[in-house]
């Protein structure tokens, strides 16, 4: 069987390299520039807004706390009003029947009951 494959007939392909305009980098990257100041920067920026967003939320935070704090004592102060309030009005009863003891009822005939109304 033959040999299918060329050997060294075919023409070498050559690069030719443009020599640069007298600019120098005229539509090339002179040089790579080095991101790590622009990295750096920006982790900088980050890790300010993080503190701004954690601030925002702690200062959220003592609000809702203040506010909570807040409506306990007026519930407490108006539960501690309405107490020494019933307290008085037991006080002046109890007064009243130590002064005044509760007359006995009548019993009614039908039902076996006192009855407030039947004097």
């Amino acid at each position: 069987m033959a040999d299918k494959r060329k050997t060294g007939t075919g023409k070498r392909t050559v690069v030719r390299r443009r020599r640069a305009a007298k600019g120098g980098t005229a539509g090339r990257l002179a040089v790579r520039r080095d991101t790590a100041p622009y990295r750096r920067a920006a982790s900088e920026e980050f890790v300010g807004e993080v503190r701004e967003r954690i601030d925002a939320a702690l200062a959220e935070g003592r609000r809702m706390r203040e506010d909570i704090e807040k409506r306990i004592d007026q519930r407490l102060a108006e539960e501690e009003n309405e107490a020494s309030t019933l307290l008085s009005q037991l006080t002046a009863r109890a007064r009243l029947r130590a002064l005044k003891p509760p007359e006995p009822h009548e019993k009614s005939a039908k039902t076996g009951r006192s009855s407030k109304h039947s004097k």
